[in-house]
């Protein structure tokens, strides 16, 4: 991926443990920040899912005979259809996350195509403790994912080049050991296998490394030892010692291989906001 100085944003947040869900979000976070600071999105995500969801129940009252109106409605198309696209993304991302048994690494692009991409993020998060529950440490979840919002809009690494601007097309990609098998790990996303796929050598590259300040693993007896209210009212006992032990080895070898790229889903379409007559579809009213 080209041998010139990459710029680098490593990350740290503060967790008890790194779970599935606090993974997903974070690279959920990630994707977010870049669509808006990329003008993918006219908004911050939040703003600008609050604002779709609204023109959902709009659009049905339209006056579509009259060109003006039409044209705006076909703009407010657009904007649901992108947001559908997004939260499909999320939903793939918490799949791969939840079921994932390696660290994640990811890619995402912003160009025509893969292979003219303009930008590439190459986005690391550590692989989800899978022996505690989400539910059970969400208290600092919260506050771990505004302080990565804040660190990705304030960091210079991450400072547009100005390469171009203007919406592109947006693709995700998952790297994975060469011997890894995307169909296990979630049957239910589509995968693309990107054969012998490089990032072409004008395309500008960042790196984001997420890592997580736990808490001691021996205080954290939390979900080791759950009752479950059942009608035998028995206790889970979770036993560290019926786990598959570990090859040092293996994954020392796995870490070396060439990563394989898979595409994961369909790509976006960064939304054009494309005025009418002066007027916007995020004006009230049409």
């Amino acid at each position: 991926m080209g041998t010139k100085c990459v710029p680098t944003l490593d990350i740290e947040i503060n967790l008890d443990v790194n779970t599935e869900e606090s993974g997903s979000k974070a690279l959920q976070t990630i994707i977010q920040v870049l669509l808006f600071q990329r003008s993918q999105i006219p908004f911050c995500y939040e703003i600008f899912q609050t604002i779709v969801n609204k023109l959902k129940t709009e659009l049905a009252g339209i006056d579509s005979s009259k060109w003006k109106n039409y044209q705006l409605a076909k703009q407010r198309e657009v904007a649901i259809s992108l947001l559908g696209d997004i939260q499909a993304l999320f939903k793939e991302v918490t799949e791969i996350v939840k079921r994932s048994d390696h660290d994640i690494r990811a890619m995402v692009l912003f160009g025509s195509t893969l292979y003219t991409a303009k930008e590439a993020f190459i986005i690391n998060i550590p692989m989800a403790d899978k022996r505690h529950y989400p539910q059970h440490h969400r208290q600092r979840l919260e506050p771990a994912l505004k302080h990565l919002t804040r660190q990705l809009i304030l960091s210079e690494e991450l400072r547009p080049s100005g390469r171009f601007i203007g919406p592109t097309n947006i693709f995700m990609v998952l790297g994975m050991a060469a011997t890894g098998d995307p169909g296990k790990l979630s049957p239910q996303i589509e995968y693309r296998l990107l054969d012998n796929y490089q990032l072409p050598m004008n395309c500008q590259k960042y790196v984001i490394n997420v890592t997580v300040q736990g808490a001691n693993e021996e205080k954290l007896a939390c979900c080791r030892q759950m009752d479950i209210f059942s009608d035998s009212l028995q206790v889970l006992s979770i036993d560290d010692s019926q786990e598959a032990p570990v090859d040092h080895k293996q994954i020392n070898e796995l870490v070396t291989r060439e990563t394989i790229w898979y595409q994961v889903g369909k790509s976006l379409k960064g939304f054009n906001d494309v005025l009418i007559k002066g007027k916007s579809i995020w004006n009230e009213g049409l």
